[in-house]
């Protein structure tokens, strides 16, 4: 058996646990749907990919009231906006973290801290604080954790 297939084979198997169903597609935009309890994801190739899938199902599992995908998107003030897609994308990498059976690879936390960097530049945040002024204080503990977390032990040299 696969490294792949056997990270493919721990995806489904907690997705099934979770009563979360797994569309693997080619080319496809990761996606989480919450409210039907289904993500879409590329298939399982490499260790990115497993991870990206885990965060996809950590947005349905995660997700709650204080993160952007729980609640209404429009006419939100921009910064409460931005402030509730970066907990939510806290939560649902953390939980990636907590349930993962490999550690990120250099190529995953690259990508992780790319798509962060993303989302906290798009909401008017800097990389230098890795968004933090964006997300409300009780939450900021949580947030700086898991951004920790993910640039702990960073280089930019695989």
């Amino acid at each position: 058996m696969s490294a792949e297939s056997g990270l493919r084979g721990h995806l489904f198997e907690l997705a099934g646990e979770l009563g979360i169903v797994v569309v693997e597609r080619a080319a496809s935009r990761p996606r989480s749907y919450l409210h039907e309890r289904r993500i879409v994801t590329a298939p399982i190739a490499d260790v990115v990919s497993y991870y990206v899938a885990l965060h996809e199902l950590g947005h349905v599992v995660t997700d709650g009231p204080d993160t952007m995908a729980s609640g209404p998107r429009r006419r939100r003030e921009p910064r409460v906006v931005a402030a509730r897609l970066l907990l939510g994308e806290a939560r649902a990498w953390g939980w990636a973290l907590d349930v993962a059976l490999v550690a990120p690879d250099h190529p995953t936390q690259l990508h992780m801290l790319e798509a962060w960097t993303t989302y906290v530049l798009a909401g008017g945040g800097t990389v230098a604080t890795a968004g933090i002024e964006l997300v409300a204080a009780e939450h900021r503990g949580e947030y700086a954790a898991t951004w920790d977390r993910i640039a702990r032990n960073w280089t930019w040299e695989p």
